[in-house]
C-alpha cells in the first residue's frame, strides 16, 4: 500500500467522526449574558480559592460561588480552611464592545463561610463590584473583583484582632467556561 493510500485511510475515519459532530455554534448561544448559561472555572471569591460557577438568571442578574480551600500564613496555627461562598450580582450588561467581546459591570451582596480542622470559623458579608472581560466566541469570561467586607471570626483566625472586622482588601478573580443549559 503507498503512502497516499495508507493516509487516506487514516485520515477517512477523522474525517467522518468530525463531520458528525454538532457544531459549536448552531449548540450554543452567541451571547455569555443569556438566561441558563452556566460558567464552570476556577477563581478567588470572599473566602474560597478554588472552583467557581456563575449561572445567569436572565441579562440582568447572576448568582456567582466559590467552593474551595483558602491559603494562610497561619495555617500551622489555624488548620487547613474550607471555605464556600456564592454572590448575586446585578448584571449591567457591556459598556465597551469591540470584536464579539463586551466589557461588563456586576454589582451586589454576597456572603462566605469558612471552617479550619481545628474548629475556628469566619463568616463574611460582602459587596461585590465585579468588571468582567466577556470573550462570547470562546465562550469565557474573565471577571477582577473588588470585595469589601464586614467578618465575624474566630479571634485567633488570620492574625486580625477581635471577632468582627471589616476588610476593604478582597479582591477575586475568575476565569470561566461557559455551557449552554437548555
Amino acid at each position: 500500500m503507498n503512502t497516499r493510500a495508507r493516509a487516506a485511510t487514516l485520515l477517512a475515519p477523522l474525517l467522518v467522526i468530525l463531520a458528525s459532530l454538532p457544531s459549536p455554534a448552531l449548540a450554543r448561544s452567541t451571547r455569555i449574558q443569556e438566561p441558563t448559561h452556566l460558567g464552570m472555572g476556577l477563581g478567588i471569591g470572599s473566602l474560597a480559592y478554588g472552583v467557581s460557577a456563575k449561572y445567569y438568571i436572565d441579562s440582568t442578574g447572576s448568582i456567582q460561588g466559590n467552593m474551595g480551600i483558602q491559603p494562610t500564613q497561619s495555617r500551622s496555627r489555624n488548620g487547613d480552611i474550607f471555605a464556600i461562598g456564592a454572590d448575586y450580582l446585578f448584571e449591567f450588561g457591556a459598556f465597551a464592545s469591540a470584536n464579539n467581546i463586551d466589557l461588563a459591570l456586576g454589582v451586589g451582596p454576597g456572603v462566605s463561610v469558612a471552617v479550619t480542622t481545628l474548629g475556628y470559623a469566619a463568616f463574611d458579608v460582602n459587596a461585590c463590584f465585579s468588571a468582567q472581560i466577556l470573550f462570547h466566541e470562546l465562550p469565557l469570561d474573565f471577571a477582577f473583583e473588588y470585595r469589601p467586607a464586614l467578618r465575624y471570626k474566630s479571634t485567633a483566625l488570620y492574625d486580625e484582632r477581635g471577632r468582627l472586622v471589616y476588610t476593604l482588601g478582597n479582591f477575586g478573580v475568575q476565569l470561566r467556561y461557559y455551557f449552554s443549559m437548555d
